[in-house]
């Protein structure tokens, strides 16, 4: 995966990505690097045949926007503890 801690220490503010299995079921998951960048407002994810699991830890400390698209995700609990966090927090 191209998403590792350089974007978090490039202070991105607005990510757009997507992803394609390599191999069939590939399961997609965010690095804890990206959960915790403490400068990104917009994420939009955008996933063809991949299941997402979303991150079990309080994360994206600044994210106003989460755009999912073609999303199948393993735990559906995760956006509503994401949407939880920004109401919350």
């Amino acid at each position: 995966m191209a998403v590792d801690s350089s974007t978090v220490m490039r202070k991105v503010k607005l990510l757009d990505l997507s992803f394609s299995p390599r191999v069939e079921m590939e399961v997609i998951r965010l690095p804890h690097s990206l959960v915790t960048c403490d400068t990104l407002e917009v994420l939009r994810l955008f996933l063809y045949e991949c299941p997402q699991s979303l991150p079990t830890v309080n994360g994206f400390p600044a994210l106003r926007v989460l755009e999912l698209n073609n999303i199948e995700l393993l735990d559906h609990n995760s956006v509503v503890r994401v949407i939880n966090e920004r109401v919350e927090g």
